[in-house]
């Protein structure tokens, strides 16, 4: 299979504790995600990308990539939960003609030319 390119946004906003004689510290940080995926097509897409957010069904639809943090207690990953949120970024000016589009009146986007994004802010402990 074809290789997917993912980017990966950090921001820490603190660290919030350090052990020096435990060898482990705690940092609260924003991970943002950013990928492509030419499988999907979109509905009428926004332009401003927050109100393009997946209701929780269509998050479970769709491939999200897998973050694993192998440095810290429980080798915790990256998870989509009530606190995350995906959303679709249009950067397509404009919708693919469908065959469809006459069917429910949609504007249809391809997944290959809209980032998906995926955003969730965490505190998490690391050795």
């Amino acid at each position: 299979s074809a290789r997917l390119e993912v980017s990966v946004f950090v921001i820490v906003y603190a660290i919030e504790n350090v052990h020096e004689l435990n060898n482990y510290w705690k940092v609260k940080a924003n991970f943002e995600l950013s990928w492509t995926d030419q499988r999907l097509k979109m509905q009428n897409l926004n332009k401003n990308r927050n109100r393009n957010l997946l209701t929780y069904l269509e998050r479970d639809l769709i491939w999200i990539p897998e973050v694993m943090f192998s440095n810290n207690q429980l080798q915790n990953r990256l998870i989509v939960d009530s606190k995350a949120e995906v959303t679709v970024e249009r950067t397509q000016n404009e919708p693919s003609i469908s065959r469809y589009q006459d069917l429910n009146n949609a504007l249809i986007y391809d997944g290959k030319l809209n980032a998906m994004n995926y955003n969730r802010t965490f505190s998490e402990q690391f050795e």
